[in-house]
């Protein structure tokens, strides 16, 4: 039985002992090839896949992580090397409530205003 390193398989199941008396192997060799990466699963508020490739992530590519509206990925890709990703999962994080600018009406004596993300209304 040709037996690999866990994350790759064999491209031949056995090797056969060729019968002639030479010790020789048929076929003569095999190949240790990686296995892509399953999806992650079971995140809360990812997106259905998770991965915007799809369920399943091939060998030296990257699954670009995707949540539900109103989420973000905690990392932006996850690499896939012989079945394993780095890093090996990710989070679906809230996105911020959106900036919303008081009613300018409301306060004695101020001037319509608009909100600008990272502006602050001071005292």
């Amino acid at each position: 039985t040709s037996v690999c390193d866990p994350g790759y398989r064999a491209s031949k199941q056995a090797l056969q002992c060729d019968g002639t008396g030479t010790g020789r192997f048929s076929p003569p060799f095999f190949i240790c090839e990686p296995l892509g990466c399953a999806a992650p699963s079971c995140l809360k508020d990812a997106g259905a896949p998770p991965c915007v490739e799809g369920w399943h992530i091939p060998h030296g590519s990257s699954c670009a992580a995707q949540c539900q509206d109103g989420f973000r990925p905690s990392v932006s890709h996850l690499e896939c090397f012989a079945a394993v990703f780095t890093p090996a999962t990710f989070e679906c994080k809230r996105l911020p409530a959106p900036c919303t600018a008081p009613n300018a009406s409301r306060i004695a004596g101020a001037a319509a205003s608009t909100c600008a993300e990272g502006l602050t209304i001071a005292d």
